[in-house]
């Protein structure tokens, strides 16, 4: 039983990699205009036409002018220069 906790763990934590991995390139395969920075919290958006954009300005700071599509992730961009998902 200890052998397939163990097992889950490990698949848990790889599929957490797997999003991280995922996520990253998104954000690098999308136009910045900025260079992030490490430690930083950043937010994900898509717009109508399904163009990623990364800003520094959370979903709920926008009010009513609210310019994307979609919010699709808050995230930090962490030293290996992935980015680990907060939301």
């Amino acid at each position: 039983k200890n052998i397939e906790e163990q097992i889950r763990l490990l698949a848990a934590k790889a599929q957490k990699i797997k999003e991280r991995l995922t996520l990253s390139e998104s954000v690098y395969s999308c136009q910045l205009r900025f260079e992030p920075i490490v430690g930083k919290v950043y937010h994900l958006y898509e717009d109508k036409d399904g163009v990623l954009h990364l800003s520094l300005i959370g979903p709920m700071e926008w009010g009513k002018t609210f310019p994307f599509q979609s919010f699709i992730a808050s995230m930090k961009l962490l030293a290996d220069h992935t980015w680990d998902i907060l939301t």
